[in-house]
C-alpha cells in the first residue's frame, strides 16, 4: 500500500511547496493590486496544505493495502514553478496547478482513509482557488475600470 501513496503524498507536498513559492513571488511582482491580494492569499493557503499533508502517512490515506492510485496519483513529478513572464501568465500556471492538485487531492480521498475527509477539503480548496483565478484573470483581461486607479492616488 505504502509506495506509491507514500510517493504521492510526497509530491503532494513538493507541489504544495512549490505552488506557494510561486504564488509569493508573484505576489510581489505582480502590478495589479488584486492579483497582488489573491496570490500571497493562494501563497498562504498553499503554505496551510503543506502543513496539513506534513502530517499524513500512507495509513491514513488508504483504507487497505489493496487500494491502489489511478491516472493524478501516477503522475507524481513534481514540476517547478512556471517561468510566468506576466500576471496573465502566472494565473494561467495557478490554474494548472490548481486543477493538477484538485485530481490528486480527489483521487487520494477516494482512497476513503481516514484522512479523506481532509483530502476532500484539500480537493475543495482548490476548486476554490479556481474560481478565484478565473475571476482575477477576467478582472486583469478588462483592465481597470473607470476612476480606479492603482491605490498610489489622492484620497
Amino acid at each position: 500500500m505504502g509506495n506509491g501513496i507514500a510517493r504521492a503524498l510526497e509530491a503532494a507536498r513538493e507541489r504544495a511547496r512549490q505552488a506557494e513559492a510561486f504564488y509569493k513571488h508573484w505576489a510581489q511582482r505582480a502590478e495589479e493590486p488584486q492579483a497582488r491580494l489573491l496570490f500571497g492569499e493562494l501563497g498562504a493557503a498553499k503554505h496551510g496544505q503543506r502543513q496539513a499533508l506534513d502530517h499524513l502517512t500512507p495509513a491514513d490515506v488508504a483504507r487497505s493495502p489493496g487500494d491502489a492510485l489511478g491516472a493524478a496519483g501516477r503522475d507524481m513529478r513534481a514540476r517547478a514553478p512556471a517561468d510566468a513572464d506576466s500576471a496573465v501568465a502566472a494565473i494561467a500556471a495557478g490554474l494548472a496547478r490548481e486543477a493538477a492538485a484538485e485530481r490528486l487531492y480527489s483521487e487520494l480521498a477516494g482512497l476513503e482513509g481516514e484522512a479523506a475527509t481532509l483530502l476532500r477539503s484539500l480537493a475543495a480548496q482548490a476548486r476554490a482557488h479556481i474560481d478565484k483565478l478565473r475571476a482575477l484573470s477576467a478582472d486583469v483581461e478588462r483592465g481597470p475600470r473607470r476612476g480606479e486607479t492603482d491605490g498610489g492616488g489622492a484620497g
